[in-house]
């Protein structure tokens, strides 16, 4: 199992994933590690990552019609990422393309979750939202949850 924060912790509430990865209890059964790096490089990370492990967790911050807090979770290998949702990226190619693309090249690991929460502040040096924060032991919680069931099937 694989819990990938993504984000920059220097652009207030982008910083979710890293943050998250952070407060994460370490596990021998469950690996974290966090991405802050180019857009394009990404998709090869990604399924880099997912070649190694059958259980992926991604978590980001995302810009969307929500409120600032509002907890997001999409199961990957079900359904496509709503286009009403998109994670915080300063890049043109982002997670959302890296997904899609390794969708397409049949690449998906065997499980793929996402876990968001919409943001409100991701300018330079901004620091993160009361929300964004408020919300971090909620979306701790849930991947817990999730790493469990995920593990008692495997």
């Amino acid at each position: 199992m694989m819990v990938i924060g993504l984000g920059n912790s220097l652009r207030g509430d982008d910083g979710l994933g890293p943050e998250l990865v952070s407060r994460m209890k370490k596990s021998a059964t469950v690996h974290s590690e966090h991405f802050t790096g180019d857009g394009l490089l990404l998709a090869e990370y990604l399924v880099d990552l997912w070649s190694q492990n059958e259980a992926v967790v991604l978590v980001d911050a995302v810009q969307g019609n929500e409120a600032a807090g509002t907890f997001i979770q999409i199961d990957l290998n079900e359904q496509p990422w709503p286009s009403h949702q998109h994670p915080a990226s300063s890049h043109g190619f982002g997670i959302v393309e890296g997904v899609e693309l390794a969708r397409n090249l049949g690449q998906l690991p065997k499980f793929l979750h996402f876990f968001g929460v919409v943001g409100q502040q991701f300018e330079l040096g901004a620091s993160m939202s009361d929300a964004v924060e408020g919300s971090l032991p909620h979306l701790l919680r849930a991947i817990e949850e999730k790493i469990a069931e995920v593990m008692d099937h495997a």
